[in-house]
């Protein structure tokens, strides 16, 4: 128990029970506190505290509570289980033959499913080939689709190149090349085009487009480039 004893002071009380007479003393009693004006922590310690203990009556032996004697209570049993209705446990019913009885798939009837599930892969089999059939005559992109896509960009911007109609013209006119069989493969960059014939033609008029482009000239490209375009086009 904590009681105060002034604003600098306190007292604390504490209550111990000895558990043996053999109990002469309580030892010293330890207290730390931190010394502001020293900057250490100091440790207090009390004397001991001299103890006489007495040792306790001697217990006296309980008495033993008496035995109550036994009672013969058979005769009464057959008069308690005659009177006691029989219990009946809800919830449990008669069993059925087909609850005994071997269930579909645990009998040779369960074969018949084979031709169905069989029949269902061969149907499942067919749908996936005329699917890829189906896939197989989607008609390609061609060049002339990229074109006229280009032009409708051109035409939708108010006569402005925009970068999806620089895209899609850029496109059109590799892919041009390619199905005319002037370049061996599809290219991506027009400065992998050589530098002679018509081939020479589109990637001087391509990179003549880009230089316009990123160097802020864009303006500059009018309506010319649009029937440029569509005659080189012609001409591939």
């Amino acid at each position: 128990m904590e009681q105060s004893k002034g604003p600098l002071a306190k007292q604390f009380t504490v209550e111990m029970r000895v558990l043996s007479a053999s109990v002469t003393k309580v030892p010293p009693i330890e207290f730390a506190y931190f010394d502001p004006e020293e900057q250490t922590y100091k440790i207090l310690r009390s004397t001991p505290i001299p103890l006489t203990v007495a040792a306790l009556p001697p217990s006296q032996p309980a008495t033993p509570a008496p035995t109550p004697a036994p009672q013969d209570t058979s005769a009464s049993h057959g008069k308690v289980a005659h009177a006691i209705a029989p219990i009946e446990i809800e919830g449990i019913k008669a069993l059925d033959p087909k609850d005994i009885s071997n269930p579909f798939f645990s009998t040779w009837k369960v074969f018949y499913i084979l031709p169905v599930a069989l029949l269902a892969l061969l149907l499942q089999l067919n749908l996936y080939k005329a699917g890829q059939e189906e896939r197989k005559r989607v008609k390609p992109v061609m060049a002339r689709d990229l074109m006229e896509a280009a032009m409708q960009e051109y035409q939708r911007t108010g006569r402005k190149g925009s970068p999806e109609f620089f895209k899609r013209l850029k496109n059109a006119m590799l892919l041009r090349l390619k199905e005319k069989g002037l370049t061996p493969e599809l290219v991506e960059n027009p400065d992998a085009l050589p530098e002679e014939g018509i081939a020479g033609k589109v990637r001087e008029f391509l990179q003549r487009i880009e230089e316009k482009r990123f160097s802020g000239q864009e303006p500059e490209m009018d309506a010319s480039i649009q029937t440029e375009a569509e005659s080189l086009f012609k001409e591939i």
